[in-house]
C-alpha cells in the first residue's frame, strides 16, 4: 500500500498483486495434493501386497492340507486284549461301515482277504505278505561274525609273535539279532547238540619258509528257538 500528499491532497493507491498471490495458493495447493497422491498410492501398494501374501499363504494351506489327507493310510484296528506271550495273528475278513472287522488265527502268518470288496487292500496285504517271509527267511541258525583274531588267540601262543594271516576270521555264532523264532518271548540260542568249535588255518613267513599252522575257536554249530 502506497498513499501519496501533493500540495495539499491526498490520494491513496491501493496495489495489489493479484497475480502474485494467486500463484502462490496455486502452488502450495498443487503441493498438497502431490503429497495426498504419493500417500494414496503407497497404501494401494501396501494393501494389494499384504492381499496377496494372503493369498499365497492360504494356497500353501490347501496344497499341504490335500496331500496330508492324501497320505492318509487306513490302519487295522489293534486288540488290545492280546497278550504280549501270544502268538496269534490278525487277518481281515470284510468291511462293515467302511472299517475292517478283524478276527484271529494262530495257523496263518499273515493276512488273507475273504471278501472281494476288500480288492483296495490287496497291495498293502502283498507288502505284509513280502514283509512276513524276509523275516521267516532269517530263521534261527549260526550266523557268520567278523572276528579279531588277536582277541582269540591265548596271549601266551607264539603266534603272537609272528607276522601272521589273515587278521580277520569269521566265528558262527546263535544271534538273536539276526534271527527271527516268531511273534513272542522265544530267542535264538545255540542247541543242546552244539559242537562248539571251528578249525581256522594262519600261515606266516619263518625262516625257513611260510609256515602253517591251526587254531581251534569256539564257535556254534547249531542254533534253537527257546
Amino acid at each position: 500500500m502506497e498513499v501519496y500528499n501533493e500540495k495539499g491532497k491526498v490520494s491513496t493507491s491501493v496495489v495489489v498483486d493479484v497475480n502474485s498471490n494467486e500463484d502462490d495458493e496455486r502452488t502450495r495447493l498443487n503441493s498438497i495434493l502431490v503429497q495426498l497422491y504419493i500417500w494414496v498410492k503407497i497404501t494401494l501398494c501396501m494393501a494389494v501386497t499384504v492381499v496377496s501374501l494372503a493369498g499365497c499363504a492360504f494356497t500353501i494351506y490347501l496344497f499341504i492340507t490335500s496331500l496330508l489327507r492324501g497320505g492318509d493310510s487306513q490302519s487295522v484296528p489293534y486288540d488290545h486284549n492280546t497278550k504280549p506271550d501270544e502268538t496269534t495273528l490278525t487277518y481281515l475278513t470284510h468291511f462293515t461301515e467302511g472299517a475292517p472287522e478283524v478276527t484271529k488265527s494262530p495257523t496263518n502268518d499273515y493276512p488273507r482277504l475273504a471278501s472281494a470288496d476288500s480288492e483296495t487292500l490287496k497291495p498293502v496285504l502283498e507288502s505284509i505278505r513280502r514283509q512276513n517271509q524276509s523275516l521267516l527267511a532269517l530263521g534261527c541258525r549260526p550266523t557268520p561274525h567278523k572276528e579279531k583274531a588277536v582277541s582269540l588267540l591265548s596271549p601266551k601262543d607264539r603266534i603272537l609273535d609272528e607276522n601272521f594271516f589273515p587278521k580277520d576270521i569269521t566265528i558262527e555264532k546263535c544271534d538273536d539279532v539276526y534271527s527271527y523264532c516268531g511273534v513272542g518271548k522265544s530267542v535264538c540260542v545255540p542247541a543242546g547238540n552244539n559242537t562248539g568249535k571251528k578249525a581256522v588255518t594262519f600261515w606266516y613267513y619263518g625262516r625257513e619258509g611260510t609256515v602253517i599252522e591251526t587254531r581251534t575257536f569256539e564257535s556254534d554249530s547249531d542254533c534253537e528257538c527257546q
